[in-house]
């Protein structure tokens, strides 16, 4: 079945009442629009006040006594020159938001033009089954007399859970700090408060967050758009996400709790900080990262990819739940139970504060019950089924394909049961499911009987186990610890030795230039003074020169005779007269007095002239 219920209802803005136009399937009781009223026009005073035109698509939630949901995708517009608001209802079991909001806008076309016309479009939808994911259908519309020719609609849906949303303009319109804060909220199961002035916006963050947890699913309670009539569930003592028009926040009366957590949709506020957050911001990096490059990515080239941001997510839950089928085991009475004590101890320390308080919750305990039941299930039909043929074939969530490509070798080999710890190491227990053995009947009932035989075993050695894996777990900690101290210690000696050896080379390279610097010194200074004495030496050389010729030119004059003298004196006299006669020749001529040792030269000078004369 596509869907329970389409209504068409109508809202007159003068009388303030609300009429019910169209249904199908036709009911009998007006209890069932009159549930589905108040969801449609919540803020119906905004819309008076501010008389916008704008139509909007939204959805919420009905939840039975039973805790089974449905989904009602609405379409509101305002007709008959603004003066009437419609409002097109589908309620259905499967929130394919993004198909039933384009057939809703097909709807609408068909029937403003022929009244009642799509009542052969609705039979025939009905009746259709809900396609799976990665595949593609296309919906029929026949044709209503010659009015409206037949018409065929295409529809893809995704692999993606986020694609039954509008998640893309979650991302896209809020911080990713934000949507990580809300996240942990949902998955630490706070009281969650929303709000938003636009029905569209609220309706799709709130389901975009609980789709966020996958493969967890939200038990508590979900109401994306909260009605006048519900308010007073704000303090209701149990988690809840709820969604409530920013009309209405001011006629609410809240009592203060621990663990309420309110955002703001349209200021990106979220107050206020949790304490949990920490615990998962080491994990949460890579989603952050890609979020923003998301994000900026969109803004470069308006496109924004959905699946990048859900495997983020994905990734953070395949790193703490990947493993959990490893710890099932097989009770004596065909039970199926999950060892959480021995998967907490197999987890790295970091995140153990995290799987403390993961494990308290109803969200997770849901979840180990839920694949409890799988499991369960995959025993069950190992014992009814010979052939690999008649398997049940059960669709797969995006997490399951994560998961399953992560352990695809083994599912080639055989058929999982689970991981059972030994005394000895882990043994993988299995039922092999070759050709060969699976024709075979009996052969597997063998396999089964031995795996219960060993598991008997292993319950009743399960506590004691335990205790020695924990204990052992411990031991290999503080070894590990002790290691990483001494390693720690030893890199800390060497790098003082590598220190030490740097200092003495330091103190050997300045000792060596001060001494080379010494000794030039020295030097300089013995240069200096060798430059003194030479320079003194060589002056006391020519002063004793010059006293040894006066010496001499004084023992030489006193040698002379008084009449050697006075004739030396004569001719010098008489010499000096020729030489200074206008007769001479200007080149001979010659002034001031000569010495004793030009007497010759004169002489010979005057001979020669004397001859020319």
């Amino acid at each position: 079945m596509f869907f329970e219920k389409f209504f068409i209802l109508k809202h007159i803005i003068e009388s303030g009442k609300n009429e019910l136009c169209f249904s199908y399937p036709t009911i009998k009781n007006d209890q069932d629009y009159k549930k589905v009223e108040p969801f449609c026009f919540t803020d119906l005073e905004e819309l008076t006040k501010t008389n916008k035109k704008s139509q909007q698509t939204f959805s919420f939630v009905l939840t039975n006594t039973n805790g089974e949901r449905s989904y009602g995708i609405c379409r509101r517009i305002f007709t008959n020159n603004s003066s009437d608001i419609d409002c097109y209802v589908f309620i259905t079991r499967h929130p394919l938001f993004t198909v039933f909001s384009r057939i809703l806008a097909i709807i609408e076309v068909r029937n403003k033009i022929v009244k009642g016309a799509v009542i052969f479009f609705l039979k025939r939808l009905w009746k259709r089954s809900i396609p799976k994911r990665g595949t593609k259908f296309t919906l029929y519309i026949p044709a209503v007399y010659k009015i409206m020719p037949e018409a065929e609609f295409h529809f893809n849906r995704s692999d993606s859970s986020l694609a039954d949303f509008d998640a893309e303009r979650f991302f896209i319109m809020h911080e990713p700090k934000l949507i990580i804060s809300l996240f942990a909220a949902v998955l630490f199961e706070k009281k969650i408060i929303c709000s938003s002035a636009n029905l569209q916006r609220l309706t799709n963050a709130l389901h975009t967050i609980a789709a966020l947890v996958h493969p967890f699913a939200w038990p508590h309670v979900l109401i994306p758009i909260v009605p006048l009539s519900l308010l007073d569930t704000v303090n209701a003592p149990v988690p809840y996400i709820l969604g409530i028009h920013s009309s209405l926040l001011g006629k609410i009366e809240l009592h203060e709790s621990e663990n309420l957590v309110f955002c703001d949709l349209d200021c990106n506020r979220f107050e206020p900080e949790m304490q949990e957050f920490s615990l998962i911001s080491s994990l949460t990096k890579n989603v952050s990262k890609i979020l923003k490059k998301e994000k900026s990515n969109w803004q470069k080239t308006r496109q924004y990819d959905n699946k990048n941001a859900e495997n983020a997510f994905l990734d953070f839950f395949i790193q703490i739940l990947s493993d959990i089928p490893h710890f099932m085991q097989l009770q004596e009475n065909g039970e199926v139970r999950f060892s959480q004590n021995y998967w907490k101890s197999q987890k790295e320390p970091k995140i153990e504060k995290l799987l403390d308080t993961l494990v308290k919750t109803q969200i997770f305990q849901s979840y180990v019950e839920s694949e409890e039941k799988k499991m369960k299930l995959k025993v069950n039909t190992t014992k009814e089924t010979t052939d690999s043929s008649q398997e049940i074939e059960i669709e797969l969530t995006p997490f399951e394909k994560h998961v399953k490509k992560l352990n695809k070798e083994e599912e080639d080999q055989g058929f999982f049961i689970g991981l059972y710890p030994s005394n000895d190491l882990n043994e993988e227990i299995r039922i092999d499911k070759n050709e060969n053995e699976t024709k075979n009947e009996e052969k597997v009932l063998e396999t089964l009987e031995t795996v219960r035989d060993r598991l008997k075993n292993f319950i009743k050695n399960d506590s004691n186990i335990n205790l020695k894996a924990k204990q052992n777990l411990v031991n290999k900690n503080k070894i590990q610890k002790m290691e990483q101290f001494d390693n720690n210690k030893t890199d800390i000696h060497k790098k003082i030795e590598e220190l030490k050896k740097m200092y003495l080379d330091k103190n050997q390279k300045l000792n060596n230039y001060l001494q080379v610097s010494n000794q030039n010194n020295a030097n300089l200074t013995k240069f200096k003074k060798s430059k003194n004495l030479n320079f003194k030496k060589s002056e006391i050389n020519l002063d004793s020169d010059i006293i040894m010729k006066k010496h001499q030119y004084r023992k030489r004059a006193n040698t002379m005779t008084q009449p050697r003298l006075n004739l030396y004196n004569t001719k010098t006299s008489e010499t000096l007269k020729k030489l200074h006669s206008p007769k001479l020749p200007l080149h001979t001529r010659r002034r001031g007095t000569f010495s004793s040792t030009n007497n010759l030269e004169i002489q010979r000078i005057l001979s020669s002239y004397e001859k020319k004369k």
